[in-house]
Order: C-alpha cells, then structure tokens, then sequence
C-alpha cells in the first residue's frame, strides 16, 4: 500500500519503531488480542542449482572445492530463496519463480502455515515494494562476508526483521526471519546446512493516545498528530527526541 511505512532491522533509525511497540504494549494497544493474522513458511537445507541428474546438496559444481565459488554459488540462491520465503509467508504473487528449474525445487520445498487468524495477503500487485526492500537484507556478497567469518561446521546467522505501519499506523505487519547457514566443506566441500523461516504477524493497533515514541514517529513520516498538549507535537523537540540536530 501507497501509505504503508517501511522499516528495516537495518536502518540507522530502527530502534524508534521497536521503542514504538514496546509503548503500544505498555498501553495494551498491541497484544496477542490484536493478533489479525500469523503466518509462517519454512525451507529447511537450500538446494542448489544444478541439474536434474546431479547432486542439489553441492554449491558451486565442478569448482566445489574452492570455498569461495561455492560460497557464491550458495550466496546468490540462497538469497533468492529467502526471498521466495518471504512472499510465501506474506501469500504474495510468485508465478516468476516458476519458470526456472533450480528455483521450482526450492519453491516446492518451502512449507506454508497458518498459525492463527485469517489468510492475509500483503499486497495484491505491488509486491515489487516490499520485495525489493527485503532484498536489501540479503545481496549475496553480505551472505558471502558472513559465512566467511565464521569457521567452517559453525553457523553464521541471517536473520532479518522488517515492520511495516499502515492505514495510518492503525496497523503494523511484522516479518521476521530467523535463517542461518553453515559450511561442511572439511567432510562435503560444496554443501551448505541451511534453514530459512519467516514469520508474518498482521497486528490491528488499538485507538489511545499517541505517547513520545509514536508522536515522534508520526513527525519523522510527516504523519498529522493527535492533539494533546504533548510537547512532542513541536517539531524540535520530536527532532531532538530522534537524536536529530538538523534536517
């Protein structure tokens, strides 16, 4: 949606809406109560690449023993897989994984759950939007950097976290992804252990009064604000508040 407010774990300014949240439950606006959807999909060991007829545990073919080029290999469809997971959490469109093989195998893998609520679709047409942003998480030489810190058989950790507040922050859709992965190149150059699993939790925000976090967050998206007498209704001190000298 046009009015939707996207925030990513890596964003400079992402502590604000965490600090938002946590306001919003102190005051019992957001609770399992508000809960409108949970949702869930999962891909446990990303599968390569290669052909029908050969071995889709291994990354990086007949280059599976350097462990740069199989760190490649799994980097760049590991990213895209997670992004398949992502869309298939949130039930938005994915016909154009369809048309290649290496990627209809993981999409086949991929299991799809509702935990609570209704089916919730996050967008019908604009998925373009929310995808591109979830790719920020992933570009495949900042999975390369992570596995290449970690020593081989220990796991290096991708997680992401994404909010989104739409409908005027009445509502938030949290996306959070918990994935690692993890080299076995001294027994099984090439392979990659692997688990990808994205949760999507639609959450209805209660009516009350806006707090000094959300009046702040309200000022830094250029949203109208509740009418309270709060002294973060002025734009310096919202300013001030987000640790922002000038703009």
């Amino acid at each position: 949606m046009t009015s939707d407010v996207i925030f990513l774990e890596t964003d400079p300014t992402f502590q604000l809406p965490l600090d938002v949240l946590n306001e919003l439950r102190n005051q019992n606006r957001i609770g399992f109560d508000t809960v409108i959807s949970s949702q869930e999909a999962e891909i446990i060991n990303v599968r390569s690449q290669a052909p029908d007829n050969a071995d889709d545990t291994i990354f990086g073919g007949n280059h599976r023993n350097d462990a740069r080029k199989s760190r490649q290999a799994f980097a760049r469809t590991f990213a895209t897989t997670a992004r398949m997971c992502m869309t298939k959490a949130t039930n938005m469109q994915m016909k154009k994984w369809l048309a290649d093989p290496g990627h209809r195998r993981n999409l086949n893998n991929i299991r799809y759950n509702l935990q609570s609520g209704c089916r919730f679709c996050l967008a019908n047409g604009n998925d373009q939007i929310y995808t591109s942003k979830y790719d920020q998480f992933y570009p495949h030489f900042r999975i390369e950097e992570k596995l290449s810190w970690v020593p081989v058989g220990q796991r290096a950790d991708l997680g992401s976290m994404m909010l989104i507040f739409r409908n005027n922050f009445t509502a938030v859709v949290e996306i959070q992804t918990t994935a690692h992965a993890t080299s076995r190149a001294n027994d099984r150059p090439g392979m990659f252990e692997s688990r990808i699993h994205v949760r999507c939790t639609y959450r209805k925000i209660k009516p009350g009064t806006d707090l000094d976090n959300m009046l702040s967050m309200k000022r830094l998206c250029g949203r109208p604000l509740q009418d309270t007498g709060n002294p973060l209704n002025n734009i310096d001190a919202a300013m001030r508040n987000l640790g922002i000298r000038d703009l």
